[in-house]
């Protein structure tokens, strides 16, 4: 799972393959370049002449506008061979005009309007879609999310309450079975002792009752008294039916088997506990597989162990290890990889015939740009900033993962260069410090000297990759690296989440063996509850016999002892042998009372824990049915967790293409709008004064703007966009070159000429109006028979006057008609 990061280019070249002396590389030590196909974001780097050397190159480009017109819509203005994923076509410069465009403005004008429009549609578009994903990411940021997670800590506490409510009922049932118990002891002692007097008066012989004492009085005479003998006391049998005595043997089975349920439980909580502890350690590392710090650190490794083996086979240092003494790295890199051409420093031409050596050439020379230590890797400069959507692709498991990381290391490559240039560019030391170590904008401090050989390093660095051919070769040779080593991550992180999944339906299989036994818990309380009912039952018919057994023999004790001599009225107790008669009797009597008293509290006794365990089944039902709750609450909050981040990094991704489209939109558009203002066809029809305040005062103005402003001029207008002042423009120019009046105006050579021809035009040359035929902006007025409401409006009011040795509109602006406003509100 954490093993090496896998290169395209498997390791060091062979030593036929890259001689020290220039000899051609062998395709062996890296993979073929890949077709720009492959990454939809990449475009094929151009073609280097055949016999050009560096310098060759550079000049052959015709002009600047054609370089730039060759870079990709998704690029700065620095050459590049890559393009960007969202860039539909290259931003074409102005095409030479012919000798009839060139002598019509207009025409011009109209072509740059229908440019401009263009874009500015493709930005409008860009901005309305920027727009839809901020509100889905909003709406993933609902309250629903807080209400599940709500919901999900009551149905916890919910579940919480329960279980606490079945421990106490299992606390109270354990003491009142305990009681029970007891009773049951005292009940059964109590029996013995009964039993025994019984056994002991059986086994003596029974001795003959004394002689009643004669008694004499004023009746007279001498009362015998009959001698009886004592009855011997038989064993006396076991009171209990045989329903009784099955229902305490079932009541005995009954409560093992909860015992033994009881330790089942126990172990089917550790099994759970622990599946829930695998599942949190497997998530955890998937999760780690993800964290980009540890990325980082795997990248400077894998980096380093595909780098080392490429410089040691041009007999160069490791890239990882500072040699002792004085630090030639940079300097025996500089020498091996790169060449002087015609005053600029390139990479050897066998180099670039492989994107992966290219690569590995420039990112050993970035490496070593700080002297005396060990760098990060480019590499992991590539594959650092927002990675939101190459972490997208490698969660959807690869898919769309090499475009995610071409965009992505064509992105932090220009950001890397751009620093790179900004070091090479810069002199003395930051803030005017003085100290002898300067801290850098990464955190690590170097010396002054090792800052200015750092810079004088970024000097011989950046002219490497000016050129775009070579440019697009080193980008594509990362791309590669890159891709393996996400692919890579990928697979692992893979392989991690169905550990997860195993873990997961580990966890839930150990749940749904836990609710088994619940259940099976919750039945035996049900048949234990029942079985105490049934024994209480038969029970009180046991008692209910021997009370009617019981009730004969006290009627004829009655009535021999009322049929009697007048002797017979006190009562002869029979003598058992050993002991003394009243005593015995006593003892007896005292048992008896304690049996019967003993066996009603065991029966109250067993009520109690009958209903405490109709209780315990209730509350278990409760809880198994608050932790179903609970799981489901939860499960479903993770899937929805999962399902809002996955949307979440879609969103990120997609809104990182859209911004991207739309600052190469916003670029072209300012290009554009640069051009417009130099072109000489607007600067033959309206003034760069006029023009620049139009665009200040009456292009793009809001409804809010507009009403605020009205108080101050009565009325105010704005024209639509940029290109609708263009096209404004253009009518204007072809309106006022085709007026017959105005063709005097037009053909003044000087300041007397022209005021001589505005003499002669009737009304002058000033706030004329001009109709449009079509809208192209919108109106406020502010007057008081208004309604407040922006009016589409199709009228330019401009003026003409001799600027610059020619005549041009030296104002403009919409004009707001209050009957055109009037009626188009009433309507």
């Amino acid at each position: 799972m954490t093993g090496p990061i896998r290169f395209p280019s498997g390791g060091a070249p062979s030593g036929a393959a890259v001689p020290p002396a220039g000899r051609p590389l062998a395709q062996g030590f890296a993979d073929e370049v890949r077709p720009s196909a492959d990454f939809p974001g990449l475009a094929r780097a151009p073609a280097r002449p055949a016999s050009a050397s560096g310098a060759g190159e550079a000049d052959s480009a015709p002009s600047a506008v054609q370089r730039r017109a060759a870079l990709p819509v998704s690029m700065p203005t620095e050459a590049s061979a890559t393009t960007g994923p969202s860039s539909d076509a290259p931003l074409a410069p102005l095409a030479p005009s012919s000798p009839s465009s060139r002598s019509s403005p207009s025409v011009q004008l109209r072509l740059l309007a229908g440019e401009l429009s263009k874009l500015e549609t493709e930005r409008a578009a860009l901005q309305a879609s920027l727009a839809e994903l901020q509100q889905r990411r909003h709406d993933a940021r609902a309250p629903a999310a807080s209400e599940r997670s709500d919901e999900v800590g009551r149905l916890q506490s919910r579940a919480e309450h329960a279980r606490g409510q079945l421990a106490s009922l299992q606390a109270r049932h354990d003491k009142e079975t305990s009681e029970l118990a007891d009773v049951e002891r005292k009940l059964a002692s109590a029996r013995r002792q009964l039993e025994g007097l019984a056994l002991a008066a059986e086994s003596r012989p029974a001795q003959p009752a004394r002689p009643a004492r004669t008694r004499t009085g004023r009746r007279g005479g001498a009362k015998a008294a009959s001698a009886t003998k004592a009855t011997p006391a038989a064993a006396k049998p076991d009171p209990r039916s045989p329903a009784e005595v099955e229902a305490q043997a079932r009541i005995q089975r009954l409560e093992g088997e909860r015992d033994s349920l009881k330790t089942q439980m126990e172990a089917a909580s550790r099994r759970v506990a622990e599946a829930r502890a695998t599942l949190k350690s497997d998530t955890d590392f998937a999760e780690t597989l993800l964290d980009p710090r540890f990325i980082e650190q795997r990248i400077d490794k894998a980096a380093a162990a595909h780098l080392n083996p490429f410089l040691a086979h041009y007999e160069l240092p490791a890239i990882d290890q500072v040699p002792p003494g004085e630090d030639t790295r940079h300097a025996r890199y500089l020498a091996m990889f790169t060449n002087v051409d015609a005053g600029a420093r390139r990479l050897d031409e066998p180099l670039l015939e492989n994107p992966a050596h290219s690569f590995s050439a420039f990112s050993a020379l970035f490496s070593t740009l700080w002297p005396d230590r060990v760098n990060g890797s480019l590499l992991r400069n590539l594959l650092g900033g927002d990675t939101s959507a190459v972490m997208a692709a490698v969660r959807a498991g690869g898919e769309g993962l090499g475009n995610a990381v071409g965009r992505h290391v064509l992105a932090q490559f220009t950001e890397e260069m751009r620093y790179c240039a900004m070091a090479a560019a810069s002199t003395g030391l930051p803030d005017g410090t003085t100290a002898r170590r300067v801290r850098l904008s990464g955190g690590s401090r170097v010396t002054q000297t090792a800052l200015a050989e750092g810079r004088a390093r970024a000097r011989d660095l950046m002219p490497l990759q000016e050129l775009p051919a070579h440019r697009g070769r080193i980008v594509v040779g990362a791309i590669q690296q890159a891709t393996s080593m996400m692919t890579t991550i990928a697979e692992e992180y893979r392989e991690a989440s169905v550990d997860v999944q195993r873990s997961r339906s580990a966890l839930d299989g150990a749940l749904k063996d836990r609710s088994a036994l619940v259940e099976r818990g919750e039945q035996l309380t049900r048949e234990l509850g029942a079985a105490h009912a049934a024994l209480s039952g038969l029970r009180d018919e046991r008692r209910q016999r021997e009370a009617a057994q019981a009730a004969p023999s006290a009627q004829s004790a009655q009535l021999v002892s009322r049929d009697g001599a007048p002797d017979a009225a006190i009562p002869q107790l029979p003598v058992a042998a050993g002991s003394s008669s009243p005593d015995v009797d006593a003892r007896r009597m005292r048992l008896r009372g304690d049996v019967d008293r003993h066996s009603a509290q065991a029966d109250e006794a067993r009520s109690r824990v009958d209903q405490t365990a109709r209780d315990i089944g209730e509350a278990q039902a409760e809880l198994r049915r608050s932790a179903q709750a609970h799981e489901a609450a939860a499960a479903a909050l993770a899937r929805e967790a999962a399902n809002a981040s996955r949307e979440h990094d879609e969103v990120r991704a997609a809104q990182a293409g859209l911004r991207e489209r739309l600052a190469v939109t916003e670029a072209r558009i300012g290009e554009l709008r640069e051009t417009l203002h130099q072109a000489p066809a607007r600067r033959a029809a309206i003034s760069d004064l006029a023009w620049e305040r139009t665009i200040d005062r009456h292009v793009g103005i809001s409804d809010e703007a507009m009403r605020e402003r009205a108080p101050e001029t009565g009325h105010v207008g704005s024209y639509d966009s940029l290109s609708t002042l263009s096209q404004v423009v253009a009518d204007l120019h072809a309106h006022v070159s085709g007026h017959a009046d105005l063709r005097p105006v037009l053909a003044a050579r000087n300041r007397r000429e022209f005021d001589s021809a505005v003499a002669r035009v009737p009304g002058g040359v000033t706030d004329l109006v001009f109709d449009h035929g079509r809208q192209v902006g919108r109106g406020f007025s502010n007057a008081l028979d208004r309604t407040e409401r922006a009016t589409p409006l199709q009228h330019s009011s401009y003026s003409l006057d001799f600027v610059q040795g020619r005549v041009v509109v030296s104002h403009l602006h919409p004009h707001v008609p209050r009957r055109t406003l009037q009626v188009a509100e009433l309507k």
